[in-house]
């Protein structure tokens, strides 16, 4: 990166929650505090709505949904208590064209850790 910090893709089954934790467990004691978090998983799901099963719906919700749930709060409850942190949730078909990481900004931690400093 150009400001001298690291960045770095991971992988990981984000719908089991002890997996996700043990995920940030292990970055923020290898590499340091996540300052940012990208969640951009997605089924992919092309099966028309009427051809579509309860399980494979369930199981496209489960990653998307459940999953971006998963990460998002465990992200938050390091960024909370620093102050500071930006979590992103994109569930974009093309994101490198649409999403524009020159600055980020932080909407989505922000507010909680201003309502977590507040005591409420």
């Amino acid at each position: 990166m150009a400001s001298g910090g690291v960045a770095r893709a991971v992988g990981t089954d984000v719908r089991n929650e002890e997996v996700v934790q043990a995920l940030f467990a292990q970055v923020e004691g290898e590499l340091g505090p996540v300052e940012v978090c990208l969640f951009n998983a997605g089924a992919n799901v092309k099966t028309p709505l009427i051809e579509t099963s309860g399980r494979l719906f369930f199981r496209a919700w489960e990653l998307a949904c459940y999953g971006g749930f998963l990460t998002g709060r465990e992200a938050a409850r390091y960024m909370v208590p620093r102050g500071r942190g930006t979590i992103l949730q994109w569930r974009d078909r093309q994101p490198a064209r649409r999403l524009r990481l020159r600055r980020f900004r932080q909407r989505q931690v922000r507010p909680a850790c201003r309502r977590a400093g507040d005591g409420a």
